[in-house]
């Protein structure tokens, strides 16, 4: 249902649910990345955050035709190699992020209170609005191209992807 609902065809639907299966697996890890890549940035150093993405970038570009090709796994090695690429650009991160100057992340130190959660609640919210969005958007664009087949949506992820590497 979930595949179907975000644009998925009957065609390319267990392709779909197959790397969809295996790429949740690395969301946490993908959030996780995110989180840090921003707290290193906040902090001043644009240079390790920089190196803790584009490492899980690389990695991922290196792995995707080995696991596809080499090791004829198809749609599961693209899967498997994005999340390989996610744990390794978490563990890069995790271990920048306690490196020289950067304020280190203790739970003992944190304490919740509804100013604080207020204020951070107040500072996602238009993040979690502009990403939630460009989701839709993107849904609806999967959508609207699957009346015409795999074909349009294939080529409206390749606009995508051109997209978000051009800005």
């Amino acid at each position: 249902p979930l595949s179907l609902a975000l644009g998925s065809t009957p065609t390319i639907l267990p392709y779909t649910e197959h790397y969809l299966g295996i790429i949740l697996l690395g969301t946490p890890f993908m959030t996780a990345s995110l989180v840090l890549n921003n707290q290193i940035r906040f902090q001043g150093n644009a240079a390790y955050a920089m190196v803790g993405i584009v490492s899980g970038a690389v990695i991922n570009v290196v792995l995707d035709p080995i696991l596809i090709f080499v090791c004829d796994m198809g749609i599961s090695g693209a899967a498997l190699a994005t999340v390989v690429s996610q744990i390794c650009s978490f563990i890069l991160l995790l271990y920048m992020g306690r490196r020289g100057g950067n304020i280190r992340i203790r739970y003992r130190n944190f304490t919740p209170t509804l100013a604080f959660i207020k204020e951070i609640i107040g500072g996602g919210t238009p993040s979690l609005t502009r990403q939630g969005l460009a989701s839709v958007a993107t849904i609806l664009l999967n959508v609207a191209a699957g009346a015409y087949g795999d074909a349009a949506i294939a080529g409206m992820s390749i606009v995508t992807r051109i997209s978000m590497f051009i800005n």
